[in-house]
């Protein structure tokens, strides 16, 4: 058998929620969704950084 666990990721922009479902086995334990779902979510989004030179001001838009 299975469970179907829905997900939402909240964000910053207004009426944008993504949201999905996964099919996990009954067994599945709570450390194991959490992965899949924190695997979704770099699946819809990504970051970054870098290092900013002397001076300079970035980009903070």
């Amino acid at each position: 058998m299975s469970r179907r666990i829905q997900y939402h990721i909240e964000t910053p922009y207004a009426g944008e929620k993504p949201c999905g479902v996964i099919e996990v086995d009954d067994d599945t334990a709570e450390e194991q969704i959490e992965e899949m779902v924190r695997d979704e979510f770099f699946n819809q989004f990504n970051y970054g950084w870098c290092e900013l030179a002397e001076g300079e001001e970035g980009d903070e838009s």
